[in-house]
């Protein structure tokens, strides 16, 4: 009997044994990510993680932060789980400590979640001065029950910085930006309607207190899709009557503008502001761009704050009315210039604003597939085909701009931003005929003419960057914007 009992038991030990052999990396994360409490530090549990995922991390560090250069000596400084995003599943936000190839110490975050059926992860902020200890807390702000991640550490100089961030399912959006030139500490103090302010002291003084409400605002109740059908109808009666006015020709309505538009447009609304800028940079016409898109795009919008109580959602007719007047509004001051030939139209609508984007896109020219985020590139090759073969090419022109840097939510309300269409740019010319050349330069010019089109060499002579293309075209009439396109470049060649 005992025999077999033990017998019994090595089978057990040798089916256990395999069952822990068989368990991936990736189960075991998703293990940690999945349960509660969380491994603190100093707990054996978090020590076995942290030697099983130190290479992840040194990965992720090395292949985001390639604009930085050679990363030296990455130290794993403070972390945190919680559920971000209150969908039952934890995220692990870390935060590391590197030198860069001048040896000046840097830092770096990031949330690490579960994707499908493996880990990924997003950089939250990377290459400020860490001459302290770096502090990660999430913090309910709004009371919603979907934290934010505030991250605290000290200047070289000794000043207190901060950083206040909103995660939703592998998204990240600053959120608030603090920097004391003196010592100081954060402290959050709850509301009675469930928010939490960030107070910012220093020498013992309060400061600066930042409302945690207006960081974190209620999101929601979803809009009725007849609300939101119904307004469309209404601006889109509206451009057509404009149109007809002006006898200019009508526009087609354009389905996968109009979604960029409105994904634009509600995040406005509902949080608060209008800009042509994301959160994290990017134009509107960057996005549509690298969304695969090859047309000349011109946004327009106007929005309306609700200052006294809140709309109803359901009141359709209202709503419709209130958009009827910003359609009006938007085109009695302005139609873009161009030869426009579809139409977007995005509707933000929240209880306390609604903002109205139009898109109006030029489509006339045909751009063959090219990759758009490029890493370690010199230049490019692009062809085109015109689709009208009257038309004739007049040149481009060739913008660049720093990578984007995120814009925190008081940035954007404020409405301070990069200039939409950056200054550093420069003309590509239509190449002369052999034995012809410009007087400026005496080269033949860059863009050469085929029999369908053009095609040309496109150069990323600034470095790292987002660079695009604005092609124009003309027809005998004067020259027009035809076709847009943006490349972004991680690093130099």
């Amino acid at each position: 009997m005992q025999r077999a009992l033990r017998l019994i038991l090595l089978l057990m030990i040798i089916l256990l044994g395999s069952q822990a052999a068989s368990c991936s990396p990736d189960d075991k994360l998703r293990g940690y990510l999945g349960r509660t409490p969380w491994p603190s530090a100093g707990d054996e549990a978090w020590q076995d993680f942290q030697d099983a995922y130190w290479s992840v991390f040194q990965r992720e560090l090395k292949s985001v932060l390639q604009p930085f250069g050679p990363v030296y000596e990455p130290e794993l400084r403070e972390y945190l789980f919680a559920d971000l995003d209150g969908d039952g599943e934890g995220e692990l936000v870390y935060a590391l400590r590197f030198k860069d190839a001048g040896g000046k110490q840097l830092g770096a975050a990031f949330v690490l979640y579960w994707k499908g059926s493996a880990y990924a992860s997003v950089l939250l902020t990377a290459g400020y001065e860490d001459a302290g200890e770096q502090v990660l807390r999430s913090v309910d702000l709004g009371g919603v029950g979907s934290p934010a991640i505030v991250l605290q550490w000290s200047s070289k100089a000794g000043g207190l910085c901060a950083q206040i961030f909103r995660y939703d399912k592998g998204e990240v959006q600053l959120l608030e930006e603090v920097v004391c030139p003196y010592r100081g500490e954060l402290d959050f103090r709850e509301r009675d309607d469930g928010s939490t302010d960030v107070v910012v002291f220093s020498a013992g003084r309060q400061i600066q207190v930042i409302s945690g409400r207006e960081l974190f605002p209620k999101v929601g109740p979803e809009v009725p899709r007849q609300t939101r059908r119904r307004a469309r109808d209404e601006v889109l009666q509206v451009v057509r009557k404009a149109m007809n006015e002006r006898v200019l020709p009508s526009l087609v309505v354009d389905e996968r503008a109009s979604l960029l538009a409105e994904s634009f447009a509600q995040r406005c609304s509902d949080y608060g502001y209008l800009a042509f800028r994301d959160n994290a940079g990017f134009a509107f016409y960057h996005r549509y761009s690298l969304s695969g898109e090859t047309d000349y795009v011109s946004l327009v919008s106007e929005s309306l704050a609700v200052v006294q109580g809140e709309l109803d959602l359901n009141q359709q007719e209202e709503i419709a009315a209130y958009f009827r007047s910003l359609a009006s509004t938007l085109l009695e001051r302005s139609i873009p210039q161009g030869r426009f030939t579809h139409l977007g139209i995005g509707l933000g609508i929240s209880p306390h604003q609604l903002t109205l984007f139009m898109v109006f896109i030029g489509r006339h020219i045909h751009i063959d597939p090219v990759e758009r985020l490029i890493q370690s590139a010199e230049e490019t090759e692009l062809a085109a085909r015109l689709i009208n073969p009257q038309a004739s090419l007049e040149g481009i022109w060739w913008y660049y701009e720093p990578y984007p840097e995120p814009l925190s939510l008081q940035r954007l309300r404020m409405g301070d931003l990069p200039p939409y269409w950056p200054d550093t740019k420069r003309w590509l010319r239509r190449q002369l005929s052999p034995g012809s050349y410009y007087a400026s330069d005496g080269s033949r010019g860059e863009v050469e003419i085929t029999s369908e089109g053009f095609k040309v060499k496109l150069p990323f002579d600034y470095g790292p960057g987002v660079y695009t293309g604005v092609v124009y075209l003309s027809t005998g009439g004067g020259s027009y914007p035809a076709g847009l396109i943006s490349f972004v470049v991680r690093d130099q060649p």
